[in-house]
């Protein structure tokens, strides 16, 4: 630390195999801390100067969830019933098909995954349509959602079985009403 302190380095970044995870409370009384974790390695890092703020931003600031609105030549929209919805007030809702971005993947390829894997539908990706925005949502962290718009390239539903209870293409009217009554189930005008 020393000699590194002595080449005038502001911050260091130390990777740890898990294999090698005995280091990390020696790493600890040099100053280092975690800065984030994946797979089988985690990210120590240590700010050097002692008179000013880590400028470093935390890993994983945000967690970013996607909708599809996949709109058919009908303009029905593809909808699902998720088989364990995660509030009472949700469950038996029609919703957009959609899910969490993984790591390293485009929006536009997030949501035609997640509209794929959940109906069996393939999709197109368009536009993004809308975007939200909420403080402490998943796993402690900020969650941005966004709803795309997608041309669906097929039409036969396939739902995931494990996921999703039902899925269909649904009216944009009785989309719709079918929002409002779920939101007049959670209180949201």
């Amino acid at each position: 630390m020393a000699e590194i302190r002595h080449a005038k380095r502001r911050g260091v970044f130390m990777k740890v195999p898990i294999a090698a995870a005995a280091v990390i409370p020696t790493a600890a009384d040099h100053g280092f801390r975690f800065h984030h974790a994946e797979g089988t390695t985690a990210m120590l890092l240590n700010w050097l100067p002692e008179d000013e703020p880590c400028p470093v931003p935390d890993f994983a600031t945000h967690v970013i969830g996607l909708g599809g609105m996949c709109l058919n030549e009908k303009h029905e929209v593809l909808c699902v019933k998720e088989k364990r919805a995660p509030a009472a007030t949700s469950q038996g809702s029609w919703k957009l098909p959609g899910g969490l971005i993984d790591l390293g993947e485009e929006i536009a390829d997030g949501v035609a995954r997640e509209v794929r894997e959940e109906t069996g539908v393939e999709a197109t990706f368009q536009s993004l349509l809308a975007a939200r925005h909420q403080h402490g949502a998943a796993f402690g962290r900020d969650d941005m959602y966004c709803i795309c718009l997608l041309s669906p390239q097929t039409s036969e539903i396939k739902i995931d079985e494990n996921e999703i209870g039902e899925a269909a293409w649904l009216s944009l009217g009785d989309y719709y009403e079918s929002t409002k009554a779920t939101s007049a189930r959670q209180g949201v005008d």
